[in-house]
């Protein structure tokens, strides 16, 4: 289910910024339930709080914010990451799988 899905990916994730400043497990946690319940404007205040969302990525896996928006077949959320937030389509994670591989594996492709 996709609470399962999404406690095993919180659980399993150890984030960092790229920036001097820390992103907390529970500052990370608040960003995926946004991202998981289709939130804009709530992804929108967490992600600008926090710094850009290329800074907030999973150290394990490396996925970031796109990543995870299209896991969950968020297509709004994908749309603001890409435009907004200028995160690039062709980034990869840890295993070389981009955020159109999630997408395509989620059916909105």
């Amino acid at each position: 289910s996709g609470s399962l899905k999404l406690s095993a990916l919180v659980l399993g994730l150890v984030l960092v910024c790229l920036a001097d400043a820390k992103v907390t497990q529970a500052q990370f946690e608040s960003v995926v339930r946004t991202i998981q319940e289709g939130n804009a404007a709530g992804m929108r205040k967490a992600i600008d709080k926090l710094g850009k969302p290329s800074q907030i990525m999973d150290t394990r896996d490396h996925k970031n914010c796109l990543h995870i928006a299209c896991m969950f077949g968020r297509t709004e959320l994908v749309k603001i990451l890409l435009e907004k937030y200028q995160l690039p389509a062709d980034s990869m994670d840890k295993s070389g799988m981009s955020p159109l591989h999630f997408a395509a594996s989620a059916g909105d492709v």
